[in-house]
């Protein structure tokens, strides 16, 4: 099946930066999940943070949403400690995917704040000594 959904992931220093634009179905998680787990290996445990960006559509389908869960734990597991979501002016569906976010990042005990623009994420995480 052909992917549907784009992505993009970078390393700043201790912070990962994905920026994503949907809706993505079961090919783009698969694909997501494992260039986000090679750049997790890569920081060997430390510490670090997440920056997500999103763009469009940004709701999952369930298989997508187990996948992401389970993604999610892993990278606590291996250093995760905070993620500042941005949700552009574009998206959607903004409540659907708070909820949709604040669901997978809870029940992992991810702490997680939601922000319009990118520089209020930089802020929030610098504040929590995570630095690009």
């Amino acid at each position: 099946m052909i992917e549907h959904g784009d992505f993009e992931i970078i390393r700043s220093n201790s912070v990962i930066i994905t920026r994503a634009k949907g809706p993505w179905n079961e090919e783009s998680t698969i694909r997501f999940t494992t260039e986000m787990r090679c750049i997790v290996e890569k920081m060997a445990g430390k510490p670090y943070a997440s920056v997500g960006i999103f763009y469009g559509e940004s709701i999952l389908i369930p298989d997508a949403v187990k996948q992401i869960s389970k993604l999610t734990k892993w990278r606590k597991e291996h250093g995760l400690q905070c993620v500042a979501l941005v949700l552009n002016e574009d998206i959607l569906t903004k409540s659907l995917t708070m909820e949709l976010y604040t669901k997978i990042y809870s029940e992992s005990g991810v702490e997680h704040q939601f922000f319009d623009r990118f520089a209020h994420a930089i802020n929030w995480l610098t504040e929590r000594k995570f630095y690009l």
